[in-house]
């Protein structure tokens, strides 16, 4: 990783099986409109094929009772391992990060969310808001998936 990037990190345990809930985001992440509709409001495929490297979704959300949206790219996907990685390539969030990436890692029991961000300005705040957001929405996937 580029030495400038520096990093929030947050966990959650979960209930449902580690490959159920890995592939949910890898290949159903567009459910998240029904599964958190308070925080997901849409999500279109703009370029690319679901659940692969380099597919674009754009997604309008709510973060802090702020709608926003941004478009993120699929950056790399290891089965092995339980991890995907993505990366905002247009968006508001870009106003304040010249970068921001983040990864799921999914182990038995755990989701752990680790976001990489460079700031656009000295001014620009960590992404602190974006953990908790996580969190919160991987316990409704979590919850989703267990009586489904």
């Amino acid at each position: 990783m580029d030495e400038l990037l520096e990093k929030v990190e947050g966990s959650t345990p979960i209930s449902s099986s580690a490959d159920k809930f890995y592939s949910f985001f890898k290949n159903e992440m567009n459910e998240l409109v029904n599964v958190a509709p308070a925080s997901f409001q849409t999500v279109e495929l703009i370029r690319g094929e679901d659940g692969s490297v380099g597919a674009v979704k754009r997604w309008k959300y709510v973060i802090g009772g702020i709608s926003l949206s941004v478009d993120l790219e699929t950056l790399a996907l290891d089965d092995g391992a339980r991890s995907i990685t993505y990366a905002a390539v247009d968006g508001d969030v870009l106003v304040l990060y010249k970068t921001f990436q983040f990864t799921l890692a999914v182990s038995d029991g755990l989701a752990q969310w680790t976001i990489f961000y460079e700031r656009a300005l000295p001014t620009s705040p960590p992404p602190d808001a974006y953990i908790p957001f996580a969190i919160v929405n991987s316990k409704l996937v979590d919850l989703y998936l267990l009586t489904h």
